[in-house]
């Protein structure tokens, strides 16, 4: 039977159920995942992590089962786990079956033959309902094989509100990831470094944290470094920036965090996925709708003793102090009160049902309408 590595502990399992369940795109059954998400041993030294797979279908899922699909010279085996004690269960190498919703844990292990550079390592995880996509960083594992002892920091982060997700809050503020970090390996200097992996319209910053407080230790920096002995634990909080929106797509809009020893070499990773951001809904307001829209195009009918004062939409003038927060309040409450208020609005902008025409179905201005409806909808 396998033996479970327990640097990887406990923890772990548990993390790596709720990513299965609240991370991963729905794309199609099964699911899969793996934690820690990267590992770097000696060339004879068996690196394990643990995998799920997860059956959303409303059959059985027969004959699971997990091979690696990246040719790395490294043997392989998997076998069963209790995700509630990490203990080995089932027998080496042998597919399961998966009730109809319901998932089964796993601890994998690669003993590398030779040495050879890290290698982000894909599996196959295979049922009779179907294969799970394969997803970097998610269902993956970085792996290297080295001649000689190096460093292997096994990494997890966590965010608020759990579920593998980070959301940023709106108009410049930052959100976080923290992790926990273990050497396993031997001795190294460590370089912990933030890395986008979303496109993101902002920045990164990190900085290593009192594993009492929470508390940074130095100012956030794009990367921090420091001696990190065999055994030794460090945790870090990763600050996320975002001058544009991002929707959740938790397969490709993530941040990861590197550890890279002074030779350039990754000794290990973690990553989340990042959703939110931007501008919020009144603040887009105030910068694009308010004085180029509301102001010139409205306020002569949808204002008191105008044409259109009977009507929910009844702004202020722009004499008025605080008409842009009392124009946004008047459009957010028609926007929540109303069925179909973003069509209606469209419509009445370009000419529909007797208004005037303001401007016409292809101008700007209407998608300008649209991603300020798509705001609101997320706030």
């Amino acid at each position: 039977m396998l033996t479970r590595n327990p640097p990887t502990k406990a923890l772990v399992s548990g993390l790596l159920i709720l990513s299965c369940f609240q991370a991963l795109p729905a794309v199609a059954a099964p699911f899969s995942a793996v934690l820690p998400s990267s590992r770097s041993v000696e060339v004879g030294v068996t690196a394990t992590a643990f995998a799920t797979i997860l059956n959303a279908d409303d059959v059985i899922a027969e004959g699971c089962s997990i091979t690696p699909s990246t040719g790395v010279d490294a043997a392989f085996t998997y076998q069963t786990t209790d995700p509630a004690s990490n203990a080995v269960t089932g027998t080496v190498n042998t597919p399961v079956d998966i009730a109809a919703g319901s998932s089964q844990s796993f601890v994998i292990a690669m003993t590398p033959n030779s040495d050879f550079p890290a290698t982000d390592v894909q599996f196959d995880f295979n049922c009779s309902t179907g294969s799970a996509t394969s997803f970097t960083g998610i269902n993956t594992l970085l792996l290297s094989g080295n001649s000689s002892p190096v460093a292997d920091v096994v990494a997890v982060a966590v965010t608020p509100g759990g579920g593998g997700i980070s959301r940023l809050p709106r108009d410049g503020v930052f959100g976080l990831m923290s992790l926990a970090t273990t050497n396993v390996g031997s001795a190294a200097t460590i370089t912990a470094r933030p890395v986008d992996l979303s496109g993101l319209d902002g920045f990164l910053r990190i900085c290593e944290t009192d594993q009492d407080t929470s508390n940074c230790l130095e100012e956030p920096t794009e990367e921090t470094t420091g001696p990190l002995a065999a055994d030794q634990t460090r945790t870090y909080s990763v600050f996320i920036n975002s001058n544009t929106r991002i929707f959740l797509d938790a397969a490709n809009r993530r941040t990861a965090v590197e550890f890279v020893d002074e030779f350039g070499n990754i000794r290990g990773s973690t990553s989340v996925a990042i959703e939110g951001g931007g501008p919020s809904a009144q603040t887009f307001f105030s910068n694009n709708i308010a004085d180029q829209i509301i102001q010139p195009s409205c306020t002569s009918c949808h204002v008191a003793g105008g044409d259109a004062e009977a009507s929910p939409l009844v702004f202020e003038i722009d004499e008025v102090p605080g008409f842009r927060e009392t124009n946004f309040a008047v459009i957010d409450n028609y926007f929540k009160t109303v069925a179909d208020a973003e069509a209606t609005l469209i419509g009445a902008a370009t000419g529909m049902n007797g208004h005037p025409q303001i401007v016409t179905e292809d101008s700007p201005v209407i998608n300008t309408f649209q991603v300020f409806f798509e705001l609101l909808e997320t706030e």
